[in-house]
């Protein structure tokens, strides 16, 4: 390039015309042969330079289409970075999801085991309460420690006692028999306590009849029963009197006291049975 420009200062003298009479002094040739000479020598720069400017257009053009498919390959690379990256995101999204999912039904269970612990706890002071209420009525507390009785649910407790209260209705050897099933018997009854307890009114069989001997009342366990002992009776009672029964009254039933009726009858009926003891 530094050679084309040399070209055109060349040119731009060998136009200049100098006069005659100085172009003689100095004995140089002719401006015209100058001039073809110097015609001659820019043709051949010319075309160099013409060579060299398209040498360079044409590397410049290839390091433009390089750079051109470089950027193009640096573009579709940070799409697909950018797609690869989006893709993450949106599995790190949904595994944010997941991860809230799970904490909101680990929270939902946490929340159903706090509540069944407090619903447990709730049944289980009850439940203490229930035994300490139990305690207090059925334990006794002796020198050697805490003695308890236990009756089966549904009978009740009385002096080292247990009795059920039968809702059927049965003659008293059926009776009998229904409270032998359950390793019990039909009630004895030995003071005014016992009976003041056990009178609740309505009609009971207890354990008390004269069928083997008229008028010698025993007791189920053999036991002889004393008629002098009047505050058991009714009034007027025991009196044997029964007009639809020809074999009379030899069973003995409980209302507030005692009365004979006939063993044919039925009636509801008391069991009793010895409680368990247990120390703690």
């Amino acid at each position: 390039m530094a050679q084309c420009d040399r070209m055109e200062d060349s040119v731009v003298y060998a136009d200049l015309h100098l006069p005659e009479s100085v172009a003689k002094t100095e004995n140089r040739p002719s401006p015209s042969g100058r001039k073809d000479a110097a015609s001659k020598d820019n043709g051949h720069v010319t075309i160099s330079c013409l060579r060299t400017t398209v040498t360079t257009l044409f590397i410049l053009s290839f390091l433009l289409l390089i750079s051109n498919i470089v950027l193009i390959i640096l573009h579709f690379s940070q799409v697909k970075n950018e797609s690869v990256l989006q893709v993450k995101l949106n599995e790190e999204k949904g595994k944010n999801l997941n991860l809230t999912s799970n904490q909101m039904l680990l929270q939902s269970q946490l929340d159903d085991v706090k509540q069944n612990f407090s619903m447990v706890n709730r049944k289980y002071e009850q439940l203490a309460g229930n035994v300490s209420r139990v305690r207090d009525e059925m334990c006794i507390t002796p020198d050697n420690g805490t003695m308890c009785v236990f009756c089966p649910p549904a009978w009740k407790f009385f002096k080292n006692s247990c009795y059920l209260f039968s809702n059927e209705m049965q003659n008293w050897n059926n009776s009998r028999h229904r409270c032998l099933e359950m390793k019990s018997d039909l009630v004895i009854i030995t003071d005014m306590d016992e009976m003041f307890f056990l009178g609740k009114g309505g009609d009971y069989w207890i354990g008390l009849t004269d069928q083997v001997v008229e008028n010698s009342f025993r007791w189920v366990d053999g036991t002889s029963h004393d008629l002098n002992k009047t505050q058991f009776w009714s009034g007027g009672e025991p009196n044997n009197k029964d007009d639809k029964d020809p074999e009379g009254e030899d069973c003995v039933v409980l209302t507030f006291k005692f009365n004979d009726l006939s063993c044919s009858k039925e009636n509801k009926w008391i069991c009793e049975k010895k409680p368990i003891h247990f120390f703690t």
